[in-house]
């Protein structure tokens, strides 16, 4: 795989990872390795690096998860980069290696229903745009997948009603476009319409993922405003995407402005009303607002959506030792 970096972003990542050293960020060298190749877009060599990771026995706990994140992600990118350019097979074994670590991810089961669309693999498609649906119900790119499966199956209007409701959801996928194929639908054209949806339903916000895991790596490196501007970026582009405004949210509780966080979490919680994880940094929110029952009230919701969520569980442990 090539590794031509411009000098910039080299000089960018060899000064991230000599930062991270620096606060002890990333203590394990193979690990180090790893990163330095994951944010160079190096991602078969990061896949192998990481699994050196994963074998040893001596690697900590954390470096472990961290680990196991970041392959999948390489395998995601891997994916990713195939699809553009047509190799839905290969594209979908990456996908399949990334779900072996993180069956429930939305976005990792779309991807995949994509490469088995174009595959011509219906069955296999559907039972992964499924699982992403079943994570999330308000995944505006899956529900519009779920449109252009169902017209392909001649379902015409029930499929043009599901691409439409993730078009007014999120306006950005092409809402302009969807109107003008619901159109030539109308006029009897059904293979134009078709054509058009499909191509939306192969595209995805790239520019809104670079911007959100660059995010990440200000992140890991304990750049907080850096990472805010990042994820607004992000949300910016893909308005809809509700993960992106969580980690928002949950950047801007560390950097001490929680009624901010909130109105983020609020809508996340709109966009996907079964995110533990945003009800839980809601909690941490109203809990810094001064608002007790409305924290203890959403940490009970984190936690009935994800038993063992540690944020949840960590908080109400404390809040039950200070009523005893």
């Amino acid at each position: 795989m090539s590794k031509v970096v411009s000098a910039p972003i080299a000089r960018w990542v060899k000064a991230m990872s000599l930062l991270g050293k620096w606060f002890g960020f990333s203590a394990d060298e193979v690990f180090d390795e790893a990163m330095a190749e994951f944010d160079q877009g190096a991602y078969e060599e990061a896949i192998e690096a990481f699994a050196r990771c994963l074998s040893d026995d001596s690697v900590d706990a954390a470096t472990l998860r961290l680990s196991r994140f970041y392959t999948a992600e390489s395998h995601s990118q891997l994916g990713k980069n195939r699809l553009r350019t047509g190799l839905a097979l290969s594209a979908l074994q990456h996908f399949e290696a990334a779900l072996q670590l993180f069956p429930g991810y939305p976005d990792l089961n779309l991807s995949a229903a994509r490469a088995c669309r174009l595959l011509g693999a219906r069955t296999r498609a559907r039972f992964y745009l499924d699982r992403a649906l079943d994570a999330n119900p308000r995944f505006p790119e899956a529900i519009f997948l779920d449109g252009v499966l169902r017209y392909e199956a001649a379902e015409y209007e029930p499929g043009l009603n599901r691409c439409r409701e993730a078009c007014e959801l999120e306006p950005s996928l092409g809402l302009d476009i969807c109107r003008r194929a619901i159109q030539d639908h109308q006029d009897g054209e059904c293979e134009r319409c078709l054509k058009c949806l499909a191509a939306m339903a192969v595209n995805s916000h790239g520019d809104s993922t670079l911007h959100a895991r660059v995010a990440d790596s200000f992140m890991r490196d304990g750049l907080l405003e850096e990472a805010a501007e990042e994820y607004r970026r992000a949300t910016a582009l893909a308005p809809g995407f509700a993960d992106v405004r969580c980690k928002l949210g949950r950047v801007l509780i560390a950097l001490g402005r929680p009624g901010e966080a909130l109105d983020q979490l609020r809508e996340a919680l709109r966009i996907n009303p079964a995110s533990a994880d945003a009800y839980a940094q809601a909690g941490l929110a109203h809990r810094l607002l001064g608002n007790g029952l409305e924290a203890i009230a959403a940490f009970q919701k984190a936690q009935s959506l994800s038993p063992d969520h540690p944020i949840a569980s960590q908080e109400l442990r404390r809040v039950r030792g200070y009523l005893s």
